[in-house]
């Protein structure tokens, strides 16, 4: 039976199993949460790494090598209920992640939201709930990042349309959304600000 439950052990599991279709295979070898419960996986991978000591040709690390390399990746795990008599099965998705947060990869893979596109209020108000249930560090990073291209008014509102807010709504309105959804709140985990207690 397929469990329906998340854990260190099944993330684990997943991800060595993805791992073996890598070209020289590679092995989990620790997964933990970060501070946002995205899971985070340690990973040696062996193969050919290029380093400029190693000339063009780069060098071969073995899985038994002490100096093979570790990747750290972001899992994402997604739960299928079983059809046309198949077993129930889970969905693995894998980034490229280092300090435990997810590269930024969105402008390479065209972004994960188009503000731009055209959607129903409907459709806008779904999209927000999915983020405000979920929410997501290198989601709320990206998003972020465009607020700074957001021209404000003299009266602290936005001039153009932000993703799920129209144009004139208050620039503190959107602070206050963003700073609820982080751990640490909008200055430490989006701003960069060092927190008090530290």
């Amino acid at each position: 039976m397929v469990t329906k439950e998340i854990t260190k052990e099944l993330v684990e599991q997943q991800m060595n199993s993805t791992l073996s279709y890598f070209p020289w295979g590679g092995k989990v070898i620790a997964v933990r949460q970060n501070q946002w419960g995205e899971w985070i996986a340690d990973c040696k991978i062996p193969g050919h790494y290029s380093r400029d000591c190693d000339g063009p040709g780069g060098h071969y690390y073995r899985m038994e090598d002490a100096d093979c390399p570790i990747r750290q990746f972001m899992v994402l795990l997604e739960y299928h209920e079983s059809r046309f008599g198949m077993e129930p099965w889970w969905m693995t998705r894998y980034f490229e992640a280092k300090n435990d947060k997810r590269f930024y990869t969105f402008p390479e893979e065209g972004g994960f939201f188009d503000p731009d596109a055209p959607r129903s209020p409907y459709i806008l108000a779904k999209i927000k709930a999915t983020i405000e249930e979920h929410p997501c560090q290198w989601e709320l990073q990206e998003m972020w990042g465009a607020f700074s291209d957001i021209p404000i008014n003299t009266d602290d509102e936005i001039e153009k349309p932000f993703y799920f807010w129209e144009a004139g709504t208050s620039r503190f309105e959107i602070w206050h959304w963003f700073d609820n959804l982080c751990p640490n709140g909008l200055a430490v985990d989006l701003m960069g600000e060092t927190p008090k207690n530290s």
